[in-house]
């Protein structure tokens, strides 16, 4: 609640939120009670003391070994901790979305309110897991946008977070924030030179150590057979063969498959449900979007975030095979699609003039 005051979001929303939240943390926690799944194992390690430093999964571990042995925490417990780290993205995410959609009309409006309660934006990340505290640095960097220059140390908050649960993803966004600095037309060269100074510098520390983790090679010819490589991959009845598609349907299956036809037990039907949903209201507020990129008062940081959307959408999409692992890891690209789509998007004010420039126009020619 003290979130939501201190950025401008009523206590009934923030509350609607954390209740929905921590519903879906109580399902999730029932379903995978039992074991099986990453969550129950990084709770068992933690529990055990069977935790040492390291990155992705054993920082996990490693993360939830302080609160389950200092209070002795259940799993249930556990999962609450992470899901209440999360809630604070969704939140802060909540914020920007609806933010940016108040002066864009009422659907988009719609649209902005509607998001935040997508079911599987909060069944993946109310567990101790890699998604849950990947939901909070995703706040953080939309946070980060609407005023750079005064929310330095969030980006290097959420920077750190990615760095040790999903480093690729920090080191993609570093990638972003050279490129979108570039873009940017607001900043002065001094200040352009200086930040893709600093981007090219962390990329290039951080990529060979990151190419050693994965175990991928020592240049960048072994990233694209990597790539491919993934790409021929098919395990499990979820799975595609990402070879056989055109990129655009890959980048398309990473964010919006399944669909509703293509349920075929009761999770998959749910998720086709939620994806028609996206992909129809995405769909409509692209048709309103203004041709150009203009400047955006409430998002200074615009052209960052869409470098960092093409970006991670386009990696990820081509070497996610797997549709039920896309269902999770696509929260880390698809707020920053939403908020581009809605920065994009035109004026409730602007579509009104053109309305009235269009009935005046065919007023005088009727006339």
């Amino acid at each position: 609640m003290l979130l939501g005051q201190k950025i401008g979001t009523s206590t009934i929303r923030c509350t609607a939120i954390y209740v929905y939240h921590s519903f879906f943390c109580l399902i999730f926690t029932s379903f995978t009670s039992r074991g099986g799944v990453d969550s129950a194992t990084y709770y068992a390690s933690a529990r055990d003391g069977d935790v040492v430093f390291g990155i992705g999964t054993p920082a996990i571990s490693m993360l939830g070994y302080l609160p389950v042995q200092l209070f002795d925490l259940s799993y249930l417990g556990t999962n609450i901790v992470f899901a209440a780290l999360s809630c604070a993205g969704l939140i802060l995410i909540d914020r920007v979305i609806r933010t940016l959609a108040e002066s864009r009309g009422p659907f988009v409006q719609f649209c902005a309110i509607v998001f935040i309660f997508m079911p599987s934006l909060h069944f993946w990340t109310t567990s101790i897991s890699k998604d849950s505290l990947m939901m909070l640095a995703t706040g953080m960097l939309l946070w980060f946008a609407k005023n750079p220059s005064r929310h330095l140390m969030l980006l290097l908050s959420a920077l750190t977070i990615m760095l040790l649960v999903r480093p690729h993803m920090a080191l993609m966004f570093l990638i972003a924030l050279g490129v979108g600095n570039i873009l940017t037309g607001r900043m002065s060269l001094i200040a352009k030179i200086g930040f893709t100074f600093l981007s090219v510098l962390l990329v290039a520390f951080l990529l060979p150590a990151l190419m050693d983790l994965f175990n991928i090679g020592s240049d960048l010819n072994d990233i694209a057979q990597y790539i491919e490589s993934r790409q021929e991959i098919i395990e499990g009845g979820s799975s595609i063969i990402l070879s056989e598609m055109v990129w655009p349907a890959r980048l398309f299956a990473f964010l919006f498959r399944p669909l509703i036809f293509e349920g075929g037990n009761a999770i998959a039907l749910v998720a086709g449900i939620e994806n028609t949903i996206l992909v129809t209201f995405m769909l409509l507020i692209l048709l309103k979007a203004r041709k150009g990129f203009r400047h955006d008062p409430d998002l200074p940081g615009k052209m960052v975030l869409l470098s960092y959307a093409v970006i991670s959408w386009w990696l990820l999409g081509n070497v996610t095979y797997n549709l039920g692992l896309a269902a999770r890891q696509k929260w880390m690209v698809l707020p920053f699609v939403v908020v581009v789509l809605i920065a994009m998007s035109r004026s409730y004010a602007h579509e009104r003039t053109a309305l009235r420039a269009r009935l005046r126009l065919h007023k005088r020619t009727v006339e």
